[in-house]
């Protein structure tokens, strides 16, 4: 989420486009498949876990994190600046639209976990997965119409894969670990990734036109090759340096918080991006990667410093908390009591009218 936070300040603060600088390229790498990963490796849940109750409690919530939320703030923010309310309905979500994007990801992974629970074969959801993540992926280059717009199926179409990924890294776990412990594996990632990033970085300069060599090499450099190679090589990083961020110090609880209100300064942070497109010409250079980081970080962190400010007061209501930001309502009184409350276990009772043995729920 900082990263997000960080890359939105560099294109729409200092207008600096996505592959202009070194910096932003190498977010640009990881940024997005980062986030689609994460999300589907929390997303994951055993398939003897799943039942219709709780898949229709935790729909409900998504319905109202997801799509509620999202249509709210894109209403306020479009009316801030002058623009339709209703824009999305013609224009889709605009800047809005990974919530919808996870969203559709999540039903989609919903249905295929039900459809192997149904027929009593597993295998079903990694099959469905990694075929979806194969079919979906070539039609982003493809226009997909009012309605694609609308549901943001580009996006879907692009990172799907990254979310399939996760679920199944924390479905098969021990292999993802083993692979993540396996020093021949840390080390190829890295240094593909930084065979990837020097090619990218010539092209920005215009050492080496990857366009004039092959646009399908390009394309599969951009948006395959660069990508995996850099979403793996942070998790391999955050793997390594586990111990550190697993301790109780200052920085693992503020990133635990942050990572805690994702939604919250996602949705909020457009609202204190400020205009400052005059430092383009200072700072869109690649030389510029320390100054760039270094306001960057800045504002990165002024802006969501306000934005969990911002974040507590609306949590402070358990109505807003639950319908803009899907948070579980909190259990009243009565409600914390009854589950406490000792019950009686039955099969304990004797006839002999010895008092009934009492156990906690």
């Amino acid at each position: 989420m900082i990263l997000v936070v960080l890359q939105h300040v560099s294109i729409f603060s200092f207008d600096i486009n996505g592959y202009e600088t070194v910096l932003n390229t190498a977010l640009i790498s990881f940024r997005m498949p980062l986030f689609f990963f994460v999300s589907g490796f929390f997303a994951y849940r055993a398939i003897e876990k799943w039942t219709a109750k709780l898949a229709k409690d935790i729909l409900k919530r998504k319905i109202q994190a997801q799509i509620v939320c999202t249509i709210v703030f894109f209403a306020i923010f479009s009316y801030c600046h002058g623009s339709n309310i209703f824009g999305w309905i013609n224009n889709g979500f605009g800047a809005y639209w990974f919530t919808i994007t996870l969203f559709q990801m999540f039903v989609i992974y919903v249905l295929l976990t039900f459809i192997s629970k149904a027929t009593n074969r597993h295998y079903l959801l990694d099959i469905g997965l990694i075929a979806l993540s194969i079919l979906l992926f070539p039609l982003c280059y493809i226009g997909s119409g009012n309605i694609g717009t609308v549901l943001c199926w580009i996006n879907l179409e692009k990172y799907f894969q990254f979310f399939a990924i996760g679920i199944l890294a924390r479905k098969y776990q021990h292999i993802f670990l083993a692979a993540l412990n396996n020093d021949r594996f840390r080390t190829s990632i890295v240094i593909s990734y930084i065979t990837f990033m020097i090619l990218m970085y010539l092209n920005i300069w215009d050492k080496v036109s990857l366009h004039s060599i092959n646009g399908i090499t390009y394309r599969l450099l951009q948006d395959v090759f660069v990508r995996y190679a850099g979403l793996f090589t942070v998790i391999i990083f955050f793997y390594s340096r586990r111990e550190y961020f697993n301790q109780d110090n200052k920085t693992s609880r503020l990133l635990c918080f942050i990572g805690r209100r994702t939604l919250d300064i996602y949705m909020l942070h457009y609202f204190f991006l400020p205009p400052m497109q005059f430092m383009h010409q200072y700072i869109a250079n690649s030389n510029m990667l320390i100054l760039q980081l270094a306001i960057g970080l800045a504002l990165t962190a002024c802006i969501i410093a306000v934005c969990l400010i911002l974040s507590n007061l609306l949590r402070s209501s358990d109505f807003l908390a639950s319908w803009l930001f899907g948070v579980k309502p909190k259990k009243t009184a009565a409600q914390q009591a009854a589950e406490s409350a000792p019950v009686i276990d039955i099969s304990e009772l004797r006839t002999t009218g010895a008092t009934p043995v009492t156990t906690e729920k």
